[in-house]
């Protein structure tokens, strides 16, 4: 349940998702969701370091929320990493990468000084 009224930050925190204040027991204090490389490295170093004053709190439902996007996010991930696997696959059945090698063993030998 939102505060109403002055919240006091003894009791409260503001939820760094929605921007609403809760009561302490209404959410959970955690690192930031990684989305990148970048906040991979801020996150993992604050984690190596110790550094809780990085940690966020986040209500419940805004936890609730990011988890399920993360999960759907792996989820495509993976779904891509499977297409990409069969695209290899394809194309090495079908005879794609030796084709690729002859033109660039062509183009390798004309572009070869000759003495």
């Amino acid at each position: 349940m939102p505060v109403e009224g002055l919240p006091d930050p003894a009791l409260h925190r503001l939820c760094r998702r929605c921007g609403t204040w809760y009561h302490l027991h209404e959410g959970s204090t955690d690192w930031p969701p990684v989305t990148g490389l970048i906040s991979f490295i801020q996150v993992r170093s604050g984690q190596l370091l110790e550094r809780t004053e990085r940690m966020q709190f986040r209500c419940r439902g805004c936890f609730d929320e990011q988890a399920r996007k993360s999960k759907s996010g792996r989820r495509s991930l993976l779904i891509g990493l499977i297409m990409l696997a069969l695209i290899v696959a394809t194309c090495w059945w079908l005879g794609v990468f030796d084709e690729l090698e002859k033109m660039l063993r062509q183009g390798m030998q004309q572009q070869r000084p000759r003495r």
